[in-house]
Protein backbone atom coordinates (compact mmCIF):
# COMPACT_ATOMS: atom_id res chain seq x y z
CA UNK A 1 0.00 0.00 0.00
CA UNK A 2 1.23 3.37 -0.89
CA UNK A 3 1.07 6.46 1.24
CA UNK A 4 -1.72 7.91 -0.91
CA UNK A 5 -3.87 4.82 -0.37
CA UNK A 6 -3.36 4.98 3.39
CA UNK A 7 -4.25 8.68 3.49
CA UNK A 8 -7.34 8.06 1.37
CA UNK A 9 -8.43 5.20 3.60
CA UNK A 10 -7.85 7.28 6.73
CA UNK A 11 -9.84 10.18 5.24
CA UNK A 12 -12.82 8.01 4.39
CA UNK A 13 -12.81 6.50 7.90
CA UNK A 14 -12.79 10.00 9.42
CA UNK A 15 -15.67 11.10 7.19
CA UNK A 16 -17.63 7.99 8.09
CA UNK A 17 -17.03 8.57 11.78
CA UNK A 18 -18.06 12.25 11.49
CA UNK A 19 -21.24 11.29 9.58
CA UNK A 20 -22.18 8.80 12.30
CA UNK A 21 -21.53 11.34 15.06
CA UNK A 22 -23.60 14.02 13.33
CA UNK A 23 -26.34 11.58 12.39
CA UNK A 24 -26.94 10.53 16.00
CA UNK A 25 -26.73 14.07 17.36
CA UNK A 26 -28.33 16.03 14.51
CA UNK A 27 -30.76 17.63 16.95
CA UNK A 28 -27.83 19.16 18.86
CA UNK A 29 -26.15 20.55 15.74
CA UNK A 30 -27.54 24.13 16.00
CA UNK A 31 -26.51 24.31 19.65
CA UNK A 32 -23.01 23.10 18.80
CA UNK A 33 -22.67 25.66 16.01
CA UNK A 34 -23.87 28.44 18.31
CA UNK A 35 -21.44 27.37 21.04
CA UNK A 36 -18.59 27.27 18.51
CA UNK A 37 -19.44 30.77 17.30
CA UNK A 38 -19.52 32.05 20.89
CA UNK A 39 -16.13 30.50 21.59
CA UNK A 40 -14.73 32.15 18.46
CA UNK A 41 -16.04 35.55 19.52
CA UNK A 42 -14.68 35.08 23.05
CA UNK A 43 -11.27 34.09 21.69
CA UNK A 44 -11.15 37.15 19.43
CA UNK A 45 -12.25 39.44 22.27
CA UNK A 46 -9.63 37.99 24.60
CA UNK A 47 -6.95 38.52 21.98
CA UNK A 48 -8.01 42.16 21.51
CA UNK A 49 -8.11 42.74 25.29
CA UNK A 50 -4.65 41.21 25.70
CA UNK A 51 -3.26 43.49 22.97
CA UNK A 52 -4.89 46.54 24.59
CA UNK A 53 -3.50 45.59 28.02
CA UNK A 54 0.03 45.24 26.62
CA UNK A 55 -0.09 48.61 24.92
CA UNK A 56 -1.89 50.52 27.73
CA UNK A 57 -1.26 48.89 31.13
CA UNK A 58 -2.60 51.87 33.12
CA UNK A 59 -5.89 51.75 31.22
CA UNK A 60 -6.15 48.00 31.81
CA UNK A 61 -5.61 48.43 35.55
CA UNK A 62 -8.18 51.24 35.69
CA UNK A 63 -10.75 49.19 33.81
CA UNK A 64 -10.11 46.25 36.14
CA UNK A 65 -10.66 48.36 39.25
CA UNK A 66 -13.82 49.95 37.84
CA UNK A 67 -15.14 46.54 36.82
CA UNK A 68 -14.51 45.13 40.28
CA UNK A 69 -16.30 48.12 41.82
CA UNK A 70 -19.31 47.66 39.56
CA UNK A 71 -19.49 43.96 40.43
CA UNK A 72 -19.22 44.71 44.16
CA UNK A 73 -21.97 47.35 43.94
CA UNK A 74 -24.22 44.97 41.99
CA UNK A 75 -23.65 42.23 44.56
CA UNK A 76 -24.44 44.67 47.38
CA UNK A 77 -27.68 45.86 45.73
CA UNK A 78 -28.82 42.31 44.98
CA UNK A 79 -28.17 41.26 48.59
CA UNK A 80 -30.06 44.32 49.91
CA UNK A 81 -33.04 43.60 47.64
CA UNK A 82 -33.14 39.96 48.73
CA UNK A 83 -33.01 41.04 52.38
CA UNK A 84 -35.80 43.56 51.83
CA UNK A 85 -37.99 40.94 50.15
CA UNK A 86 -37.33 38.43 52.93
CA UNK A 87 -38.17 40.92 55.72
CA UNK A 88 -40.86 43.36 54.55
CA UNK A 89 -41.30 46.45 56.70
CA UNK A 90 -44.54 46.43 58.69
CA UNK A 91 -45.66 49.88 59.75
CA UNK A 92 -47.48 50.23 63.08
CA UNK A 93 -51.11 51.37 62.97
CA UNK A 94 -52.49 53.79 65.59
CA UNK A 95 -56.03 54.98 66.30
CA UNK A 96 -56.57 58.72 66.18
CA UNK A 97 -58.93 60.57 68.49
CA UNK A 98 -61.67 60.64 65.84
CA UNK A 99 -61.48 56.83 65.49
CA UNK A 100 -59.80 56.73 62.07
CA UNK A 101 -56.68 54.67 61.50
CA UNK A 102 -53.41 56.54 61.20
CA UNK A 103 -50.36 54.82 59.75
CA UNK A 104 -46.81 55.90 60.61
CA UNK A 105 -45.83 56.31 56.98
CA UNK A 106 -43.41 58.97 55.84
CA UNK A 107 -43.72 58.11 52.13
CA UNK A 108 -46.16 60.97 51.53
CA UNK A 109 -43.99 63.38 53.49
CA UNK A 110 -41.02 62.69 51.23
CA UNK A 111 -42.96 63.88 48.19
CA UNK A 112 -44.71 66.82 49.81
CA UNK A 113 -43.17 70.23 50.18
CA UNK A 114 -41.41 71.11 53.42
CA UNK A 115 -44.11 73.54 54.56
CA UNK A 116 -46.93 71.06 54.04
CA UNK A 117 -45.06 68.34 55.93
CA UNK A 118 -44.42 70.69 58.86
CA UNK A 119 -48.06 71.76 58.88
CA UNK A 120 -49.19 68.13 59.05
CA UNK A 121 -46.75 67.47 61.89
CA UNK A 122 -48.06 70.48 63.83
CA UNK A 123 -51.65 69.43 63.21
CA UNK A 124 -51.05 65.87 64.42
CA UNK A 125 -49.17 67.21 67.46
CA UNK A 126 -52.11 69.51 68.20
CA UNK A 127 -54.58 66.63 67.91
CA UNK A 128 -52.46 64.52 70.26
CA UNK A 129 -52.24 67.38 72.77
CA UNK A 130 -56.02 67.84 72.70
CA UNK A 131 -56.53 64.12 73.22
CA UNK A 132 -54.17 64.16 76.22
CA UNK A 133 -56.00 67.17 77.67
CA UNK A 134 -59.39 65.46 77.28
CA UNK A 135 -58.16 62.28 78.92
CA UNK A 136 -56.65 64.31 81.79
CA UNK A 137 -59.99 66.10 82.29
CA UNK A 138 -61.84 62.79 82.38
CA UNK A 139 -59.37 61.36 84.89
CA UNK A 140 -59.92 64.30 87.28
Amino acid sequence: MSTIDRLSERGTSLVTHARQALGSGASNLPKLLEAGAMLGVAKTGLRAATTLARRNPALAITLGVVGAGVLAYRFHRRRAEAKAQANPVKLPVHRRVDGALDRDDDAGDAQASGKAAKARARKSAGVKAKARAKSAERDE
